[in-house]
């Protein structure tokens, strides 16, 4: 797999991921998330995920990019979403708000002051790939 596939690839589960590590932070008891769907479990949530990054591996990076800042596309389900970011902290596919693609997010802080993309590039970087916390409101 080339580099870049497995950038996007990478991120895609940091950025997924990381909505079920926050609801569980908040104290719920229930390792799900609520959305327009409804309650969607880690697991459930860790699949869409993984076809994604099996989307960007069978498909290639400028088709999946294309497939992710879709927003009608099979990787937007009610307010869950995927989209990609560079090593760099630049943004490649987000299918809510696609005037953030082409945009440096490196130094984008959540609520609390976390620099969460510089984050995600620490653990794709360090271990291939995790989970991160961070707060941010939903773009839609």
């Amino acid at each position: 797999m080339k580099l870049d596939v497995i950038c996007v690839t990478i991120f895609l589960l940091a950025a997924a991921v990381s909505v079920v590590h926050a609801e569980a932070a908040t104290g719920s008891n229930s390792p799900a998330v609520k959305t327009s769907l409804g309650s969607v479990s880690s697991q459930d949530l860790i699949a869409f995920v993984d076809s994604a990054a099996t989307y960007a591996q069978q498909n290639g990076k400028e088709k999946a990019l294309q497939e992710f800042n879709n927003k009608q596309g099979q990787f937007v389900k009610g307010q869950l979403y995927i989209f990609a970011d560079d090593f760099s902290g630049v943004n490649l596919a987000h299918p809510i708000r696609p005037d953030f693609v082409g945009m440096s997010q490196f130094d984008l802080k959540d609520a609390n002051d976390v620099a969460f993309i510089q984050n995600m590039i620490a653990i794709a970087k360090t271990s291939g790939s995790g989970l991160t916390y961070y707060i941010f409101a939903n773009p839609g």
